[in-house]
């Protein structure tokens, strides 16, 4: 059960390299699950490949967002379980808001670089582990390689062919040349206050000039890193005194969710809260965990979570990179029967808020509940249950928890400006919002 990403080198690529960077929205609700997921940025192709992680240099739950005028870089890394180290390569696409590439444009517009792709020179093989693999990571932009332009980027890695990478990340470049306020509040119908946020915001454009914001300006709003309810395409309902209003009552409103559930996997030398076994068979840990069971129709409780990311971490180990082990893991969640016409996945950062076959829940009456095998390395995980339904998005992360108003969210806006006569659009803000700022 090594890995838990299918190799679909040939499916994706087989159609069109451009397919990777195309977007989604919440206007997906009647769109297939697949062809969907098929288009988005964050793929990894390779089973090989597992914990890819893409981060600010010095945060570890960070967004990967370049500002140009802070000069921070980007660390990727990943482990590749195949034995016999690789020479790794990478490189840059630009794209629109949409993730698709950017028509029109050479990679000598956007990257200043004299070979546009570079080796990835920093490795390093496990050790003390079961699981044998060989840690890679890179820092960019670089001396070597540097960025022309801000908007949405697709780092490909690959061996030999980028047009056939083992993974690719979406990223993005900002110039903050806007300036984003707004809060997070409750509803003002009583009908949906109990369960929805609604993020109330303005965008001031300072003293420059932007040519018909309403018709070149794309602005985008997500809940965490969540793609499939992203909303965009709405216009600003006034623009006065050079700022565009977003600010309405009812215009951007998400359903509040639950609080992330957890999985500590720190240490295999006890069993932390969930786990009921920890075991080794044929050189591989397993570890099996019963999950507590569904909050939809209990009282709202706060938790303190990671807003649906992970960590990795190893308390038994001084580098967690290099020594933390892998372990295929069965979670376990108790429910009465199986759900009539949707789908029950795992879901969060970690494996880029995707529906997969690799986080799909099985229902056993044996057990009575669903069961999904997952491949982790040591570390701590935020995740929450989501029911697909039909095989349509967006997914509804509300099904067995609930959705409670009062809930901890973050919310990014990303503005996008095209330039009459450009081909890119520029990112031009981007602002998060804590719901616990406000309420």
């Amino acid at each position: 059960m090594k890995g838990n990403v299918t190799p679909i080198f040939s499916l994706i690529f087989a159609v069109s390299t451009a397919m990777l960077c195309i977007g989604i929205t919440c206007a997906v609700k009647a769109q297939s699950l697949e062809s969907v997921q098929m288009k988005r940025p964050d793929q990894t192709f390779s089973p090989d490949i597992q914990s890819v992680q893409l981060n600010r240099k010095g945060t570890t739950l960070g967004d990967p967002v370049i500002i140009v005028s802070d000069g921070i870089e980007l660390i990727c890394s990943f482990d590749d379980l195949n034995a016999g180290v690789k020479d790794y390569q990478y490189t840059f696409v630009h794209c629109d808001p949409w993730w698709q590439p950017t028509e029109g444009l050479s990679r000598e517009d956007y990257l200043d670089s004299y070979y546009m792709e570079e080796y990835i020179r920093s490795y390093e093989s496990s050790y003390n582990t079961l699981t044998p693999y060989i840690h890679y990571w890179f820092a960019f932009p670089s001396e070597s390689i540097k960025f022309r332009l801000s908007g949405n980027y697709l780092l490909k890695v690959y061996e030999d062919d980028p047009e056939l990478p083992v993974f690719t990340r979406g990223f993005m470049v900002i110039e903050q040349e806007v300036n984003i306020e707004g809060r997070v509040a409750k509803s003002a119908n009583p009908a949906l206050r109990p369960e929805v946020q609604q993020l109330l915001f303005q965008v001031n454009l300072g003293n420059k000039h932007y040519e018909d914001p309403y018709r070149n300006m794309e602005v985008v709003v997500s809940q965490h890193d969540r793609w499939d309810n992203e909303i965009w395409g709405k216009a600003p309902y006034m623009i006065r005194n050079n700022t565009m209003h977003f600010d309405q009552e009812g215009m951007y409103i998400f359903k509040g969710h639950n609080e992330f559930r957890f999985l500590d996997l720190k240490s295999l030398r006890y069993l932390p809260q969930k786990v009921a076994e920890i075991s080794v068979s044929e050189g591989t840990y397993y570890v099996e965990v019963n999950d507590r069971e569904p909050g939809r129709f209990l009282s709202y409780q706060y938790r303190e979570d990671i807003n649906g990311k992970y960590l990795i971490l190893s308390e038994d180990a001084r580098d967690s990179d290099m020594e933390s082990e892998y372990m295929n893991i069965q979670l376990y969640l108790p429910y009465d029967k199986p759900i009539a016409g949707a789908s029950l996945y795992v879901t969060g950062s970690f494996c880029n808020w995707q529906y997969l076959e690799q986080n799909k829940a099985i229902y056993s009456p044996r057990r009575g509940g669903y069961l999904v095998d997952l491949f982790f390395k040591q570390g701590y995980y935020n995740y929450t249950w989501a029911a697909v339904e039909l095989g349509n998005l967006p997914a509804d992360a509300t099904f067995i928890d609930g959705s409670f108003a009062d809930v901890q969210n973050l919310y990014t806006v990303r503005i996008y400006y095209k330039n009459p006569g450009d081909y890119h659009y520029r990112l031009i803000g981007r602002q998060v919002f804590n719901s616990a700022n406000n309420f």
